[in-house]
């Protein structure tokens, strides 16, 4: 299909689809191609009228494409990156000096393009606004192997492009009060690299991040007042980390779902991950382990054991931490709420001599 008939053809067919709800016919129209292989492909942006985006009461403001058209030149193609309709932010211009080409589309390295896309609607009001996240998409510089590299639950504001260095640098936004709307006042941000050519993330990079191995020496015996020291240690820690952590709930990419964290979780944590020096420094990676922590299996609350009869359910939960060990994390489902309430934390080491205290979870 030739150049001028993509022109003719995709504005028919733009102008009668829908995007994500939003009803009326859609006014689009073509933005400046961008070079993206000198050999074979260039990419289209097609935008929205703002007619459109205020009559819909889309509320978005900014620099926002409907899709991207990717033409091969030398075969006379062209396909759009999405099936259907989205709200990708705009393409800019990069100024970042570690850029191989300091004149291309920030968005765009010598192999992948990357895109931040708004299409969920996480606050539930029925229409994409600038309350709903950012996620980054990225697909190849052909427009295949298109796929998301974060969640609905996190906010992508940024990212910059290195890649000489062979990185990118993204800023996250967290949903901080935990109400389905990212906003102004949801001040807690981090950065994360991804790896250019294994597409894999590295460490976040937070500020007031509480590792309390670092600032505090934890005693390793085993004697009474050892053990007393390290529960005085494991609840200096909670109040610290309660103190930057202010809405007290943590993400779970396994359940997909907020772990809320309670006076229960102290108590249960400091009287049984005192006992062992690991099991108190497994306490400090609290944050990682509420995040990352994967399900082994659900059982009953134990009939004898009167914090958990709140419970609903006892989910078994496990953290492989590098360059530590396995780390067990037990939740509770709430009864009527189903919450998820952090339970215990303790390390997973071979059996000692020190006997479990009753209620051991």
């Amino acid at each position: 299909m030739n150049i001028k008939k993509i022109i003719f053809s995709t504005l028919l067919g733009l102008t009668f689809c829908s995007a994500f709800g939003q009803k009326g016919k859609l006014a689009l129209y073509f933005d400046n191609p961008i070079v993206v292989d000198s050999l074979s492909t260039i990419i289209i942006p097609t935008r929205y009228n703002s007619d459109f985006l205020s009559s819909n009461k889309i509320a978005l403001w900014g620099d926002f494409y409907a899709n991207i058209i990717f033409y091969n030149f030398v075969t006379d193609t062209y396909k759009p990156l999405f099936d259907d309709d989205t709200y990708i932010v705009g393409f800019g211009r990069s100024y970042n000096t570690y850029s191989n080409n300091a004149n291309q589309s920030k968005n765009i390295t010598s192999q992948c393009i990357f895109y931040r896309v708004k299409n969920y609607d996480r606050n539930k009001n029925g229409r994409i606004d600038d309350k709903d996240p950012a996620i980054l998409y990225v697909s190849d510089i052909y427009g295949n192997n298109l796929k998301s590299l974060t969640s609905e639950n996190e906010n992508v504001i940024s990212f910059d492009i290195f890649e000489k260095q062979n990185f990118v640098l993204i800023k996250i936004q967290r949903d901080q009060d935990g109400n389905g709307k990212f906003k102004s006042d949801d001040k807690d941000f981090y950065f994360i690299k991804l790896d250019l050519t294994t597409m894999n993330f590295g460490n976040k990079i937070e500020l007031n991040k509480v590792n309390m191995s670092k600032k505090i020496k934890i005693p390793k015996g085993r004697t009474k007042e050892d053990i007393q020291q390290r529960e005085k240690i494991i609840k200096d820690f909670y109040s610290n980390w309660n103190a930057v952590n202010p809405t007290k709930h943590i993400f779970n990419l396994a359940l997909n779902d907020f772990i809320h964290v309670r006076f229960l979780s102290i108590q249960e944590t400091a009287e049984h991950a005192a006992f062992t020096y690991k099991s108190t420094l497994a306490v400090t990676y609290l944050t990682e382990i509420l995040e990352k922590a994967k399900v082994i299996e659900r059982v009953k609350p134990k009939e004898n054991n009167q914090n958990q009869k709140r419970f609903s359910e006892i989910i078994i939960m496990q953290h492989n931490k590098k360059e530590f060990g396995d780390i067990k994390l037990t939740i509770g489902v709430l009864k009527g709420s189903k919450q998820h309430i952090q339970y215990c934390i303790t390390a997973i080491e071979k059996a000692t001599k020190n006997p479990p205290r009753p209620g051991n979870s």
